[in-house]
């Protein structure tokens, strides 16, 4: 059995409707392809039309949509409009603040490479849906 299977298999086995996000990326397209194929018409791709997605990559998400033949609706969001997203504070990397490039590597006392942006550290895991493995 391929990875491939597997993945179908876990959308059999997890409900008889799902919604996954498409970004039109490979990643996004093969979780969208298994849920088609696993659930048929009973699996919907949704991509978020936001203000700062080129349109190349929205164009992308269509095509991948229709080459799989998976429902596809396109929400707009606009993500200028929420404070969270917009505030520049003490969370972001100072490259981003002053807009230089990338975060700096830098080395820890172990002599490692570490991150220079401390906001992904905030980030919490999400659940899928009650049977997600992963843990809350």
């Amino acid at each position: 059995m391929t990875s491939f299977d597997r993945l179908a298999g876990w959308f059999s086995q997890n409900g008889a409707k799902t919604i996954v996000a498409l970004s039109g990326g490979v990643d996004s397209a093969v979780v969208a392809l298994a849920a088609k194929k696993a659930l048929g018409n009973n699996a919907m791709a949704v991509t978020a039309d936001y203000k700062t997605l080129a349109e190349e990559e929205l164009a992308t998400a269509r095509k991948v949509a229709q080459e799989i033949g998976i429902k596809h609706l396109v929400i707009e969001y606009d993500e200028l409009e929420n404070p969270e997203f917009v505030k520049n504070d003490e969370m972001r990397s100072l490259p981003l603040q002053d807009g230089a490039g990338p975060a700096p590597r830098r080395r820890s006392k172990k002599g490692r490479r570490t991150a220079g942006c401390r906001r992904h550290q905030r980030r919490r895991p999400f659940r899928l849906s009650s049977g997600d493995p992963r843990p809350a």
